[in-house]
């Protein structure tokens, strides 16, 4: 039986007469289903049990090689989710890197940071004029041409594909084959090529910087996956609670809505916003040593799903860094430490690193990139992501020339 005063399971007709508050009805879902039909879910996993344990545990390379048509649904939805979470992160990233050197010590005369941060502003569709006034035009002459390309009379669309038209060189030949990639044209192998890895090289290698385009070609010539045409196995180990969740953000769905989720001004908004959270889960959670209730605690379904959930609450609701921080923070999973797993999933690892650098806290977004590293198979930009960090961070804390990490 559940606990919890004035709580109720769908569908099973039994409450707590001891409360007078009124009830909550606890919305059809993946975690009452595997409480109340644990066998539904075993059924699941048969599919592939090893891929689903893989897949659980926040192991994307371990699950990949999977024959299960449901669970290659999921994992390319994951792999989508986590890719575009390390997208934005270098996208907040490269632009605030370029800021912090010239602020700190000054862009080394001649380098191509502020261009190489450019880029990154001009595929968000963001104005390139203030990244590129922050030192003069590269010596470099492909670089340069960049430079010039990204600050001459561009229209209000189609920046990228403008630029790469104009731009010469080696870097030119890279947003051309950008462009032809995204355009259908080529396939994303033709980067492996035309691309330079990494990108920008400078001071003898003390200063490189990766191909800042590369997730977003690959998030635009990936099409999003369907998902699995029944809704338990769509939101297994996901934010979604049920199906009333899969139609938008979870973070912004029924459910959330229902364990008290909105907008939070402040962190201690955020802080009150997820105790009751954890408290209302608290009291969903089954007693007892039935079959479900022992597979429920096994998975560690209540963890696993505030984790996802608080994630897809910071990720589509407009929250200030600092409560962002706040709300990732309150959630985390004490006794989950630092490591990639059931309650710290890899698009959750991305979020924490690009709201702590929101926030400007640059050291704290390092261990969630470095807990990623088993995923460097899926995901091969997280070495040059976690050196763009660590960049960011020296060059905050320094104020002096010399380092090997600061121009």
């Amino acid at each position: 039986m559940l606990k919890g005063a004035g709580l109720l399971w769908v569908g099973t007709g039994c409450a707590d007469q001891t409360v007078t508050a009124p009830e909550i009805t606890i919305p059809e879902g993946w975690i009452p289903v595997t409480v109340q039909q644990p066998q539904k879910v075993l059924d699941i996993f048969e599919g592939d049990v090893d891929g689903w344990a893989a897949f659980h545990r926040g192991d994307l390379a371990g699950a990949a090689p999977t024959s299960d048509p449901t669970l290659r649904l999921r994992l390319a939805q994951e792999t989508r989710a986590t890719r575009q979470a390390l997208s934005d992160l270098l996208r907040v990233t490269g632009p605030e890197l370029a800021r912090t050197w010239a602020r700190s010590s000054g862009i080394p005369a001649q380098s191509a940071v502020h261009t190489w941060a450019a880029l990154v502003a001009v595929d968000a569709d963001e104005d390139p004029a203030a990244l590129l006034a922050l030192a003069p035009v590269p010596s470099d002459p492909s670089w340069a041409n960049v430079h010039r390309a990204l600050g001459s009379d561009l229209p209000e669309e189609g920046l990228m594909a403008i630029v790469a038209e104009r731009a010469a060189g080696p870097i030119g030949d890279c947003l051309r084959a950008h462009q032809a990639v995204r355009s259908g044209a080529a396939p994303v192998s033709t980067l492996d090529t035309a691309c330079p890895q990494p990108l920008l090289v400078e001071d003898g290698g003390a200063r490189t910087l990766p191909d800042p385009l590369r997730l977003q070609t690959i998030l635009r010539v990936t099409p999003p996956s369907e998902s699995p045409p029944s809704w338990l196995p769509a939101t297994l180990f996901s934010a979604a609670w049920g199906p009333e969740d899969t139609t938008s953000a979870p973070g912004r769905g029924p459910t959330a809505g229902l364990l008290g989720l909105g907008s939070a001004a402040t962190p201690s908004a955020a802080l009150a916003q997820v105790q009751q959270l954890t408290r209302t889960l608290d009291s969903w959670r089954p007693d007892g040593t039935e079959p479900g209730a022992r597979l429920v605690s096994d998975l560690n379904a209540f963890d696993v799903f505030q984790a996802r959930l608080v994630a897809s609450w910071v990720s589509s609701t407009d929250l200030p860094p600092l409560v962002a921080t706040e709300a990732l923070r309150a959630a985390r999973d004490a006794n989950a430490g630092h490591e990639l797993g059931p309650t710290r999933p890899a698009r959750l690892l991305a979020l924490e690193a690009r709201v702590a650098v929101e926030a400007g806290h640059y050291r704290a977004a390092l261990p969630s990139l470095q807990s990623l590293a088993p995923l460097v198979t899926v995901f091969p930009e997280l070495p040059g992501i976690t050196e763009l960090v660590n960049d960011l961070q020296v060059s905050s804390t320094l104020g002096r020339t010399g380092d090997s990490k600061e121009p």
